[in-house]
């Protein structure tokens, strides 16, 4: 039997810097999925600063934001602190929410990569005898940088007028910059002056209709597909010298010769374009790509073949998307098939017929790749048909029409799922089980190139400009209510349950009904020390934070003693994509909410400290939680609590107008191994961060949460 696969986006981290030895990045952090055998590692491309926001919010113009093609994650979904204010309605013609547009020399469909307050991206003559890089200053728009980087004497046609010579994306180090043209040129630049630093111009392969699959990093291992029509291969080059480390031909028997034993059609059913991802299992990571009629994992380290499948199709473009202990793969045209693939320990050889999990033959993109938006996949077919299947089953949740053209790869953030079109067109649905469209969009011109996102903005290339997209109005107005929950979804927050993905809302347990922001346990067997905290977007230092909240029903079966009737408010905490999988708090301040039992005493709005410590009448405070004056309020009671924050000089927590407890100086740990890794140069103090609201076992609810911004 051939099987049929399909491709997806897919979630991991990556990370480089010009380490010695191939040595794990100390910024990184690993996220067990259910599986204990199976590990996701999302590492991410950024500058030193990227988990200091602890001690500092000001890093955002230095990080690897985009780093990728499909970004740093890739998976295409926008973190949490590039997600903040992200647009959501913008218009050509009226100008809204356009910041700015610059207008491009030649024709590519490369994805811009974002980092360091600067967008790269690729560019080619129409007949491909040059290729250029441009890096544009992200604030402005203005060209720092427009230069000739290959010079081709006779390239091979297209053949088609949907590629072109500039569709490989860039890859991001904290200090350099990868442009890859496929066979025509690979080169490290300087990311300051785009000097070339060192260039490749010997790794044969003819793609017979242009390149297509896009670099990306791993430690210091630059990995590159090669899918042609004479040769395929992947090949890891060392980042810093350029040379190579390793070279894996394809296994794949492409049954496509003709009588004389050449490959029919020149050799056309074995061409692909996908990009790679990458997955850890039992301590190894393995780098998952698909190719044309198979796909296959590889030990990173060393391009050792581990597994593969066969499927029957070609021209594979979509990147894998992992969920639990599943590849979720896309295997291009003919079929379109979309499989789930388990990877663990056991998957080694062909496992065609042995891990395909489940394989959905219809209704599948053909270049639009499919994203994995918690525990569901969303699509679109090249006609504007967007689907929604679960990503346990491949079984078919809602499929409705959009129109248009698609092959740009959608984007997901703050719970909503951007489509671009070829017409101009940007939809954007919500990411559930309904079929509902949140806006739609025009530009004046089209989009093959997937879209980027940063600090707030939406970056669009079409096929002559990028575009900046940004909230005319931020929602942070000293002095002024907001309300951070709409009394609809979950938009603007990001769930974190241990042993889970950020973003992964494990067993529903945060969600809203009757227009309450509920947590649940109701599909949990047992609690399993699964602490969750639901993470809002935006970082905040200065400010007044107000919730409703009340306890409801009986706790989880397996919630600690402990956790009876107890949640809390986490502030100046960690983002969750800093949080390790396993990882049970946040580094946070934690106001601690809490209910009685209706006969003894129990005060809330107490303070507990996950690796952080405080300052109390003059004294450094290292116990870990610390009792308010507060009165006892009982289970099912309605209360208010509020928390006044005023950076690093005094927090206060209030009840009923009345101040319950009271401390200065929030500060890191460091004792606490968590915490530890968030000291940069030796500060301690905390200024800010984020806020989120805790699951502990117990079923509770949440209501007008909302925060007044103070002025500093």
């Amino acid at each position: 039997m051939v099987a049929n696969i399909n491709r997806s986006s897919r979630l991991f981290f990556l990370i480089s810097a010009p380490h010695q030895d191939l040595q794990p990045m100390q910024i990184s952090w690993t996220q067990r999925q259910s599986s204990p055998n199976i590990v996701f590692s999302y590492r991410r491309v950024i500058l030193c600063a990227v988990v200091c926001c602890q001690s500092s919010i000001s890093a955002e113009e230095s990080r690897l934001s985009w780093p990728f093609r499909n970004g740093p994650g890739l998976n295409s979904q926008v973190v949490a602190s590039d997600a903040e204010d992200l647009p959501v309605e913008f218009d050509e013609q009226s100008g809204k929410n356009i910041k700015w547009k610059t207008s491009l020399e030649g024709l590519g469909h490369s994805t811009p990569v974002v980092g360091a307050g600067q967008l790269w991206l690729t560019a080619a003559t129409e007949d491909g005898t040059q290729q250029f890089v441009y890096c544009l200053d992200a604030d402005t728009g203005s060209v720092r940088h427009h230069k000739l980087v290959f010079e081709n004497e006779d390239p091979e046609p297209l053949g088609q007028n949907v590629n072109t010579y500039a569709s490989p994306s860039c890859a991001l180090q904290d200090d350099a910059v990868f442009v890859h043209f496929g066979s025509y040129g690979t080169a490290r630049l300087n990311a300051e002056t785009a000097e070339i630093v060192w260039q490749r111009r010997d790794i044969e392969c003819r793609h017979f209709r242009g390149p297509g699959s896009s670099p990306v990093i791993f430690q210091n291992l630059l990995i590159l597909t090669f899918d042609g029509i004479d040769r395929q291969f992947l090949t890891a080059l060392d980042t810093r010298s350029g040379k190579t480390v390793w070279k894996t031909k394809r296994s794949t028997d492409y049954g496509d010769l003709d009588t004389d034993g050449n490959p029919k059609r020149e050799g056309d059913l074995r061409k692909a374009y996908s990009t790679p991802g990458f997955v850890e299992v039992n301590g190894r990571t393995q780098v998952v790509s698909v190719g044309s009629r198979g796909a296959y994992g590889y030990d990173v380290l060393t391009g050792k073949e581990i597994w593969g499948i066969r499927h029957g199709d070609f021209n594979a473009a979509a990147p894998p998307a992992f969920y639990n202990d599943m590849a979720i793969l896309h295997s291009g045209s003919g079929g379109r098939n979309l499989f789930g693939v388990q990877v663990n320990e056991t998957t080694k050889g062909d496992v065609t017929e042995s891990h395909v999990r489940w394989n959905r033959t219809k209704g599948n993109p053909s270049l639009s790749a499919p994203i994995l938006v918690e525990n569901r996949v969303y699509m679109i077919t090249s006609k504007g048909v967007a689907s929604c299947v679960a990503a346990d089953t491949g079984e078919e949740i809602w499929k409705d029409r959009i129109g248009g053209t698609h092959v740009a790869s959608p984007v997901s953030a703050n719970g909503l799922i951007y489509f671009c079109s070829e017409e101009g067109d940007t939809t954007v649905i919500r990411a559930n089980d309904e079929f509902e469209i949140v806006a739609k969009n025009r530009l004046a011109e089209g989009m093959r190139a997937s879209p980027a996102a940063a600090n707030g903005r939406l970056y669009l290339r079409t096929f002559g400009q990028v575009y900046c997209i940004e909230n005319a109005v931020r929602h942070d107005k000293p002095g002024t209510w907001v309300q951070l929950f709409n009394g609809k979804d979950l938009t603007g927050w990001t769930p974190k349950i241990r042993y889970s993905r950020p973003g992964e809302n494990y067993g529903n347990t945060f969600r809203v009904e009757d227009g309450l922001m509920k947590v649940r346990y109701d599909r949990y067997k047992d609690f399993g020390e699964r602490f969750g905290h639901l993470f809002y977007a935006k970082e905040f230092s200065h400010y007044r934070f107000r919730v409703e909240y009340r306890f409801v029903d009986e706790q989880c079966p397996g919630g600690p003693g402990w956790a009876i009737r107890n949640s809390g408010v986490m502030i100046h905490g960690q983002k969750p994509e800093t949080m390790a999988k396993d990882q049970d708090f946040p580094v946070s301040i934690e106001v601690q909410l809490l209910a009685g039992n209706g006969r003894d005493p129990r005060t809330t709005s107490n303070l507990c400290t996950p690796g952080t410590n405080v300052v109390m009448d003059g004294n450094l405070k290292k116990q870990h939680c610390i009792k308010s004056s507060s009165e006892t309020l009982h289970l099912d009671q309605w209360v208010t609590a509020e928390i006044e924050v005023r950076g690093n000089q005094v927090i206060k927590h209030i009840l009923d107008g009345k101040v319950v407890l009271e401390y200065t100086e929030p500060q890191l740990d460091e004792r606490d191994d968590s915490a530890r890794k968030l000291i940069v140069d030796g500060k301690l103090a905390l200024h800010g961060g984020t806020i989120s609201l805790q699951s502990e076992s117990h079923p509770c609810d949440f209501r007008k949460v909302e925060i007044m911004v103070l002025e500093e």
